[in-house]
């Protein structure tokens, strides 16, 4: 919980409610979801070929919001680079 429910105001609410579902959504699929395991090798394959044509420098930046268990940051990690974070709104994703 984030704060005590009678100091929360609605739209607070709101936010910490989808949090919590987050997380039973993490407990549950581990992240994963059907269609999540078939799109993750295209994902991979698409920041392949956008770093295969476009010019970066491996200590460029890389923030990934919403990083689950950072799987998208691993391929950027496989490819080289270093300064590469995540967030996400799931304790459960981040362990």
């Amino acid at each position: 919980m984030i704060n005590s429910q009678d100091s929360l105001l609605p739209a607070e609410k709101e936010i910490e409610r989808k949090i919590i579902n987050w997380d039973r959504h993490w407990r549950r699929f581990k992240g994963q979801t059907l269609i999540g395991k078939f799109y993750q090798g295209q994902v991979k394959r698409i920041i392949h070929c956008f770093l295969e044509n476009i010019i970066l420098g491996k200590e460029l930046a890389i923030l990934d919001f919403g990083c689950g268990i950072g799987r998208t940051l691993s391929y950027f990690k496989e490819w080289g680079f270093k300064n590469i974070k995540g967030m996400d709104v799931s304790l459960e994703a981040l362990e």
